[in-house]
C-alpha cells in the first residue's frame, strides 16, 4: 500500500513538472565553433534524459562483460559441487545395492569433484572396505579424522579393521579415543568395557559404564545389569 502511495505521488509529481513545463516552454540557444543549436526546454531536457538512459545502459553492458569472468567461474564451481554432491549419493547407494564398479567409479567422480569433503572420504573408505582393500579404507578414515563432524565415524572405521587385522591394541586405543569424546557411544563404551574387562580392569570398565550412564547413553537399570 506504502509503495503505491509513493508510486501516484511520483506520478503526479512527474505530471505536475510536465505542466509547468508546458506552460513555460522557453529557449536554450548553444553556440559552439561557428554552430548554433536551437531547441526549447521540455525538448532539451527530454533529449538529456535520454542520453542518461543510454549512459546507464553501456555502463551496465560494460559492468556485466567486466564481471562476467567472475560468474562463470562461480556458475562452475556450484555446478561442480552439484555434479559432486550427485557422485557421493550414487556411490552410497552402490554401496548399499552391492555394486562395487559403480560405487568405485563414483569415488573416483566424487574424488576429482570435491577431493577435499570428508564424506568423499567416507565414500571411498567404504568403497575399499567392498572390494577388499583394507590399506586404502585406513587411508580414507585418516582423511576424515581431520573434521571433526566425521571424526567419530573414522574412529570406528579405523577401529573395526584394526579388529579385523588382529591389532586389538590399536582398536582399544581408537575405542577409548572415541568414548573419551562421546562417552554416550555405544559402540566405543561397549569396545573400552570389554577390553578393560579382559585385562582385569573392573574399576576402569565401571569409570566408562559410569560415564555411559552420566551421558545418557544408557539408562540405570541397563547399567546396572552391566555392572
Amino acid at each position: 500500500m506504502i509503495r503505491l502511495v509513493i508510486l501516484l505521488a511520483l506520478l503526479a509529481a512527474v505530471a505536475f513538472g510536465a505542466s509547468w513545463l508546458a506552460d513555460r516552454p522557453g529557449e536554450i540557444v548553444m553556440v559552439w565553433q561557428g554552430w548554433r543549436l536551437e531547441t526549447s526546454v521540455p525538448v532539451a531536457l527530454a533529449v538529456l534524459a535520454l542520453f542518461s538512459g543510454v549512459l546507464l545502459m553501456v555502463w551496465r553492458l560494460i559492468s556485466l562483460l567486466l564481471s562476467s569472468p567472475r560468474l562463470i567461474a562461480r556458475f562452475s564451481r556450484r555446478r561442480r559441487r552439484e555434479r559432486g554432491w550427485a557422485a557421493v549419493s550414487r556411490g552410497l547407494l552402490a554401496i548399499g545395492a552391492g555394486n562395487g564398479a559403480d560405487a568405485k567409479k563414483a569415488s573416483q567422480d566424487a574424488a576429482r569433484l570435491l577431493p577435499h569433503e570428508p564424506l568423499t572420504h567416507l565414500l571411498a573408505a567404504q568403497t575399499a572396505q567392498f572390494e577388499g582393500d583394507p590399506e586404502l579404507a585406513r587411508a580414507s578414515f585418516r582423511l576424515m579424522l581431520e573434521s571433526p563432524d566425521t571424526r567419530l565415524l573414522a574412529l570406528r572405521g579405523l577401529h573395526m579393521e584394526a579388529r579385523r587385522a588382529g591389532d586389538l591394541s590399536a582398536a582399544r586405543l581408537l575405542a577409548e579415543q572415541a568414548a573419551e569424546q562421546a562417552p554416550a557411544l555405544a559402540w566405543a563404551a561397549d569396545a573400552v568395557i570389554e577390553a578393560r574387562c579382559a585385562e582385569g580392569d573392573y574399576p576402569g570398565a565401571r569409570a566408562v559404564l559410569e560415564k555411559q550412564m552420566a551421558a545418557k547413553g544408557i539408562d540405570k537399570g541397563s547399567a546396572q545389569a552391566g555392572i
